[in-house]
């Protein structure tokens, strides 16, 4: 037997032989490491009416007068830039992946910034105050994040997903 009919029948990626290149093997971590994480982006997926999409099969969702562009990675409101940044724009996408619940500041924490609360939660509080400035005509009285008292925030879920390819 060869040493390919050995490492397919593994189900291995790939596979080098003695005596190493440096440059080859980094090279090729560096394709398999990409092709992992494109194949995990694209299982990111969104909960839209009526069907299921995949974020990397569409180019925009839209939610009531939203559109979220992840091309440019830019959310505008009726035709108008709302100029988030890379945070806030993940921010929203999480919340807009879980509309309709209740989510404490932990878990924004750890599903947008990747990590569990050290000490204070207040960063959360302060980009939501920041999304609500750009998202809501009145800020003071929001009507697309609610503050869910001594727990977190809530996206509301009135509005339809539309997930639009381009």
């Amino acid at each position: 037997m060869t040493r390919e009919f050995l490492a397919t029948d593994l189900n291995i990626d790939a596979y080098m032989i003695e005596p190493l290149d440096y440059v080859e093997l980094v090279a090729r971590l560096k394709q398999l490491l990409w092709v992992y994480n494109r194949a995990n982006n694209s299982a990111d997926s969104i909960t839209t009416s009526p069907a299921s999409a995949h974020r990397s099969d569409h180019a925009s969702v839209k939610c009531d007068n939203l559109e979220i562009d992840f091309k440019q990675y830019r959310v505008t409101n009726g035709g108008v830039d709302l100029g988030l940044t890379p945070k806030e724009f993940s921010l929203l996408w999480y919340l807009m992946k879980h509309r309709g619940q209740v989510l404490s500041r932990d878990q924004l924490l750890e599903g947008v910034w990747g990590y569990d609360s050290i000490g204070s939660s207040r960063i959360i509080d302060i980009h939501i105050s920041h999304l609500r400035d750009k998202l809501e005509t009145n800020p003071q009285d929001p009507t697309w994040i609610k503050t869910v008292r001594g727990f977190g925030y809530i996206l509301d879920n009135s509005y339809p997903l539309i997930a639009e390819s381009m």
